[in-house]
């Protein structure tokens, strides 16, 4: 009888993988019975019949090894041992060749699927998975055709991102072959979320998601492992909505189920806190946000090898975290390796490759090299196109990567169209109060600004500033960063009053949520130090603009916002400090900013400083 026999070889693939585990393992084996057959199914008459022919007697000792191997493969795979998993299935395919039995050439082929995925051979895992569909097909063999096809939409749509292709050819079978089996109805939603999940399909993930947790805490025999990680994807579609708090506990709560499971080192403990560190790193929380992904740097390291794609994942979130920081060049570096491990396991021409292009591309551009990061912006642009349905979220993010660029650069009408871009395909995929929503507005209203649309910059600004209020922490650097923009803004309205108390405010904020030597901190200084020369404030002008040049001084600062410091520092000295050695430094100062106007080919900023120190009185 089939059920029982499937049922006998799992228990005896993970008795196997116990005779050889380590203390983690061992202290955690109630986990792998996870895996194991649900034997209310095999008390079923039709269950019990739903086997397939015997193989020949010739055959029948290399079938029975061949599935034993299978199953060691299995319980390895959970107990997150990926290399030792790679070994049965290679033993398991050398003892079955010369071997014409398909049944277990099926079975074979989709649990050495199974391993690929997890070790991000994606290209290998699809053409064995797609010629095991056909042979189960052929046979008619319904349970297997269930399993691959819904493996495939996992693997074709969320993980090689192929969202069209995998819908059409793999949704309907996978959904229809399921039938009542609860097992498989969970897996197949949980599959189905991660394809919404990669199609920026936010809110359509979230129900798979739950619908799937729903069904595996009804199913008999409920996977633990698979709840948890069903709650981790459910998480991260929250956290694409802005809905920080619930994304925190349900990773939390994946995290916490996987550590009591396979202890604290399990790939899926690694998964888990990555993901938690980049609701983190939203919600302004960067000390947590960096100890969480350094600790998944490591669990992944330790269990899959320092080149596989998750480590890859790795390397570019902590570059987030040290790019929040305002450290660039160690950003950079770490953007670097992600991008080179990204391309090993995915192509060039993969979302996921194009997301560190887009990464890269942002901390270069925080460097001053404007030219650079535009090509790498445009080449995630043209990629993610390629790849991505119209209207991904993503594809809004590249938009407004670029016309961040083009507006450092001084060309502000294409950044507005790029902003505008941005805009419109953010609104229509995530709604008007979602964080990715107020940052496209604040960077729209620069635009304006820039342009002398005041009166428009003033209400996309005040909208980015409420939608920032609305969905952020009130403490978080985005908050400081809407009440700094709007600051700008105001002092271009001639609103000084209503100006200063808006610098003071992102001043403030960013003082309690940032590190002492962020960058950020330097440029509200300088704001509102500038602000205050033109009032008149002139001694607390120059003790901000000492504390902003502190920082903009360093090599890793764009000439542009240096030389905007050093004006200041130059025009606070010049009013403040009247000795000779004093005014010697103001001038110093001016000709200082004046050489980076220059670097920076900023014709207009260099005209200033030209007319300053003919009379700097």
């Amino acid at each position: 009888m089939a059920c029982l026999y499937r049922a006998k070889v799992t228990m005896g693939g993970i008795v196997g993988v116990l005779k050889t585990a380590d203390l983690d393992v061992t202290a955690n084996a109630h986990a792998l019975t996870g895996g194991l057959t649900n034997h209310e199914q095999c008390a079923d008459v039709h269950a019990l019949q739903a086997g397939v022919e015997s193989p020949r007697v010739e055959d029948a000792e290399v079938v029975e090894t061949t599935r034993t191997l299978i199953a060691e493969a299995a319980a390895e795979r959970l107990a997150g041992r990926l290399d030792e998993a790679q070994a049965r299935v290679d033993a398991a395919n050398a003892g079955l060749r010369g071997i014409d039995y398909e049944p277990v050439r099926i079975e074979l082929d989709l649990m050495h699927g199974c391993v690929l995925v997890g070790r991000a051979k994606y290209a290998d895992a699809e053409a064995l998975l797609t010629s095991a569909l056909a042979v189960a097909t052929r046979r008619q063999q319904t349970r297997e055709m269930q399993q691959v096809a819904s493996l495939l939409l996992y693997l074709v749509g969320g993980r090689i991102r192929r969202v069209d292709e995998a819908l059409h050819r793999y949704r309907l079978l996978a959904e229809q072959l399921a039938g009542e089996d609860l097992i498989a109805q969970s897996e197949f939603h949980s599959n189905l979320g991660v394809v919404h999940f990669a199609d920026g399909k936010y809110v359509e993930a979230e129900a798979q998601f739950r619908h799937s947790i729903t069904l595996w805490t009804t199913a008999p025999g409920i996977n633990l492992a698979r709840v948890a990680n069903t709650r981790d994807n459910l998480g991260a579609a929250l956290r694409a909505q802005g809905k920080y708090d619930e994304a925190a506990a349900e990773h939390r709560r994946s995290r916490a189920r996987r550590e009591a499971l396979f202890g604290p080192d399990h790939p899926g403990v690694a998964s888990a806190r990555a993901k938690l560190g980049n609701v983190l790193l939203r919600q302004g929380k960067y000390d947590e946000a960096e100890a969480e992904h350094r600790a998944a740097l490591a669990l992944w390291i330790k269990a899959l090898g320092p080149e596989h794609s998750a480590v890859g994942g790795a390397h570019n979130d902590i570059a987030n975290i040290l790019a929040s920081r305002g450290m660039y060049s160690e950003a950079e570096a770490e953007y670097r390796q992600a991008l080179t491990l990204r391309v090993k396991a995915y192509g060039s021409d993969h979302a996921e490759v194009a997301t560190s292009r887009n990464n890269l591309a942002n901390v270069i551009d925080a460097q001053g090299r404007y030219e650079e990061a535009e090509a790498e912006h445009r080449g995630a642009l043209a990629s993610r196109i390629k790849t991505l349905r119209p209207g991904h979220p993503d594809i809004a993010m590249s938009h407004l990567n670029l016309g961040n660029v083009l507006a450092a650069q001084g060309k502000q009408p294409q950044a507005e169209t790029e902003y505008r871009t941005a805009l419109a395909l953010d609104v229509a995929a995530l709604g008007p109060d979602h964080p990715t929503v107020a940052r496209a507005r604040g960077n729209l209203a620069n635009a304006l600004k820039a342009q002398g649309k005041f009166e428009d910059a003033e209400l996309e600004s005040r909208a980015a500033l409420a939608a920032f209020e609305k969905s952020l922490p009130p403490e978080h650097p985005s908050v400081a960063a809407g009440h700094n923009n709007l600051a700008k803004l105001l002092e271009r309205l001639d609103k000084p009053a209503e100006a200063e108390a808006e610098h003071r405010r992102a001043l403030a904020l960013f003082v309690r949520a940032l590190d002492s030597e962020h960058p950020n901190l330097a440029t509200s200084r300088t704001n509102l130090a500038d602000l205050l020369l033109a009032r008149g404030e002139n001694n607390e002008a120059l003790a901000l603009a000492e504390e902003a040049w502190h920082r903009r001084q360093r090599e890793d600062m764009p000439p542009t916002q240096q030389a905007e410091t050093a004006f200041v520092l130059a025009k606070a000295l010049w009013r403040t400090q009247t000795g000779p050695e004093d005014r010697s430094r103001a001038i110093a100062m001016a000709q200082r900013s004046l050489e980076a106007w220059r670097a920076a080919e900023h014709s207009v900023g260099a005209d200033v400083l030209r007319t300053w120190l003919r009379d700097p009185s």
